[in-house]
């Protein structure tokens, strides 16, 4: 009876510390079959259907946008971010998603705490690991208890479930629940984006704004020309990508005229967002890295 109540006790103090280090919450849209979906990169290009199969079997997007306008101002998407990538899932005139098969399962699953964690299994047969995508009880999903030692990151945690993906093997993501997590132990490595100092959400949601400004310019300038001149070029746009050493802003489609004044004031504004802090600003040509060390 002791035993029980102490690891109920470890369980509740190993809850409030992680809450207190994911403060974030998130929804995340999951699928069975990505590839069955019109995927673009971060440029609002079209994915391969080579480079669709590099995602595995629901793959958790974290959602940014759940519906928002492409730069064209007119195709409907889904903004969605991976592992620090983003991408954007083309939408219907409805604002549903469009995919090849009517059938395919997916699902939006709402108030997740976002953890981004690696931890490793310290006792044996002791993590049930849940090949099952929503929390749903269905004998096509097997499960399975995991062996001591195996690494697995988990990315979020949904009504004290984490969803996790293994790190070895078919790398298989699915669920453990609150009882193996007593049997875990947080990695000493951690990836590049948890183990460096994060930006704070305040800031780049103020970047983020800047840039939905500035391209929101640039696309209603070259609709005007494109119009003038009968001409089809694409307006540039700014793109935000997270790496090892911070933020980089990047003007793409940089057309000849090279918007010298305007990248330069544009700069200005991310300067002055970051101004008294930690975090240095520095630009190169089209480029805008916002560093963390």
């Amino acid at each position: 009876m002791k035993i029980y109540i102490f690891k109920i006790i470890l369980l509740f103090i190993i809850t409030i510390k992680l809450s207190a280090q994911t403060d974030n919450n998130a929804s995340f849209f999951i699928a069975e079959n990505p590839a069955d979906y019109e995927i673009l990169n971060r440029y609002q290009q079209k994915i391969s259907s080579s480079d669709k199969k590099l995602f595995h079997k629901f793959t958790p997007w974290k959602i940014i946008e759940e519906n928002t306008l492409l730069s064209d101002q007119f195709t409907k998407a889904m903004k969605v971010e991976f592992e620090g990538k983003q991408y954007f899932f083309t939408l219907n005139d409805l604002g549903k998603l469009l995919s090849r098969e009517n059938n395919t399962l997916s699902h939006i699953i709402n108030n997740c705490s976002i953890l981004e964690q690696t931890f490793s299994i310290i006792q044996n047969k002791a993590v049930l690991f849940r090949k099952i995508p929503f929390n749903e009880e269905s004998k096509k999903y097997n499960r399975t208890y995991l062996e001591k030692g195996t690494q697995l990151k988990a990315h979020f945690q949904n009504k004290n479930n984490y969803f996790v993906q293994l790190q070895s093997g078919k790398r298989d993501f699915g669920w453990i629940s609150p009882q193996g997590r007593l049997s875990l132990k947080k990695s000493n490595t951690e990836n590049a984006d948890t183990a460096s100092i994060k930006i704070d959400d305040t800031l780049l949601r103020q970047v983020y704004s800047k840039i939905e400004k500035a391209n929101k310019v640039y696309t209603q300038l070259y609709k005007k020309l494109n119009a003038s001149y009968n001409q089809n070029r694409p307006a540039p746009f700014w793109s935000m990508e997270s790496n090892i050493k911070g933020v980089v802003l990047q003007l793409q489609n940089v057309p000849p005229e090279k918007f010298e004044k305007s990248i330069n004031y544009f700069t200005n504004e991310i300067e002055a967002i970051f101004a008294g802090s930690s975090f240095p600003v520095y630009s190169t040509g089209t480029a805008i890295e916002i560093m963390v060390k």
